[in-house]
């Protein structure tokens, strides 16, 4: 049996629609069929973001990619704990919010 590739998904813009656009990417069961996802981002963000889409997932926190579960229903964030969310203002651009994306790109490619 083939492995199932292991895929990065990044965050995004921590505040603007990013980190919806993961969550909802990954509420499709057949993704899990195809691949292995995980999230790298910021877990605070995930799991409030999913709060706002009042999804019923669990978020995963993971400080290395062993600990993923890649289970439906279940969201594997690789923890880059890069966000202040006390300081992050929904739908404004800022120099945090795009170190936090470029962080997260430079972390899949890694």
């Amino acid at each position: 049996m083939k492995t199932k590739p292991i895929i990065g998904i990044t965050m995004g813009d921590p505040a603007s629609i990013g980190p919806e656009i993961a969550i909802k990417a990954l509420q499709s069961e057949e993704i899990y069929d195809i691949c292995r996802p995980i999230v790298i981002g910021d877990y605070n963000v995930i799991k409030n973001a999913c709060h706002m889409l009042n999804l019923s997932f669990s978020v995963n926190r993971i400080n290395h990619i062993n600990q993923s579960e890649y289970n439906y229903g279940k969201i594997d964030v690789y923890d880059l704990n890069n966000v202040d969310l006390s300081k992050l203002k929904q739908g404004e651009i800022s120099i945090e919010a795009g170190k936090a994306a470029f962080e997260s790109v430079a972390k899949v490619i890694e």
